[in-house]
């Protein structure tokens, strides 16, 4: 019986707790919680988190909020409200959220600690436990692995949709023809000639971008989102499947539209809107955007410059749907490559 009692009066402090301190201030719409528990139960969901995310803003608006057992979380669905978190008062909402890990006195970055005990000569480390060259270049390449994974999820992503949209792949090919040819391979200084494979890969990026949910934000100090308060360590998802499906940003953004990044001449890159954050923005923009363009260039214009892609022999077209792991992954499909006739000639006359 005592414990019942406890219990209920811990609940209804902790609803007083939350009436009080939102007197005066508006905060975003919030999802029904628990103590402890928070929002969890109102979570669940067979969906994608994003989709299920977009869904919800259709009730709660495009910034609305949730508990995440003790942590107070913000979603934002709009590009105006992300472009405040990421570009406006991105010094306020740098922060990531740190979590439990192995801990030798607070090491925060191990690359750091690394080449900090090599340039010190390793202190007074062993010579069977000292840091060497290789350790370091092997922690190196594994921070670099992660950034293949994006680049190779998004090629995988271009030529599902190249299959899907075979007259894409064809206008992409006699672009190449026409400005390139066959008697060297495209390089950086083309993607100018390319408008519409650039035209392309932007589009991939945003019908199928590769963190639908970016990485979330911690808010560093008590601050605002549009007319909303936002109290300090709340963390902020910035949902940018809802950004990039915005039918009113874009026309008819299920569909797969290379041409509305260009001008009406099909000559000239443009930006249709300012809905389009594929690698995030400010202090804690991806710094391997260029690089990944770069990659993502080069890859399919060399392969597009020798192969035709083709479904393959089952007749199979690749799914679209996806599913969200570390990025935003397609499922295994089978694709053949087929040497083009052009190409083959070229080199025959060569």
């Amino acid at each position: 019986m005592w414990w019942f009692l406890i219990i209920s009066l811990l609940i209804l402090l902790y609803y007083i707790w939350q009436k009080l301190r939102s007197l005066g201030k508006k905060y975003p719409m919030c999802l029904p919680h628990l103590p402890i528990l928070g929002s969890l139960i109102y979570l669940k969901s067979h969906e994608e988190t994003h989709i299920y995310f977009t869904k919800l803003k259709e009730k709660y608006g495009q910034i609305y909020a949730f508990w995440l057992g003790s942590y107070y979380v913000v979603v934002v669905n709009h590009f105006s409200l992300a472009k405040e978190v990421l570009l406006k008062k991105g010094k306020e909402f740098a922060c990531r959220p740190q979590m439990e890990k192995f801990d030798i006195d607070s090491v925060n970055n191990l690359l750091d600690m690394m080449l900090k005990a090599k340039i010190n000569n390793n202190g007074l480390l062993t010579q069977e436990s000292e840091i060497t060259d290789k350790h370091i270049l092997m922690t190196v390449g594994d921070i670099f692995g992660a950034g293949v994974e994006t680049s190779s999820s998004v090629i995988k992503w271009s030529i599902a949709y190249m299959l899907h949209y075979p007259q894409v792949q064809e206008t992409i090919q006699k672009e190449i023809d026409q400005k390139i040819g066959f008697t060297r391979t495209p390089v950086l200084s083309d993607r100018h000639q390319l408008p519409f494979l650039e035209a392309t890969v932007r589009e991939v990026l945003r019908i199928r971008p590769v963190a639908p949910l970016l990485i979330p934000h911690v808010a560093r100090t008590d601050t605002s989102i549009g007319e909303y308060t936002i109290p300090k360590d709340t963390r902020i998802y910035i949902n940018l499947w809802s950004i990039h499906h915005d039918p009113t940003e874009w026309d008819e953004p299920e569909q797969f539209k290379p041409e509305r990044f260009l001008d009406k001449n099909k000559e000239q890159l443009i930006m249709p809107t300012a809905s389009y954050f594929p690698f995030g923005g400010g202090p804690r923009t991806c710094i391997g955007e260029f690089l990944a363009r770069a990659e993502l260039f080069l890859f399919l214009s060399w392969i597009l410059q020798r192969f035709d892609l083709e479904v393959a022999d089952d007749g199979k077209l690749p799914s679209l749907e996806g599913k969200f792991a570390m990025v935003f992954q397609i499922l295994p499909f089978k694709l053949k490559f087929k040497l083009r006739k052009a190409w083959r000639e070229a080199q025959l006359s060569a």
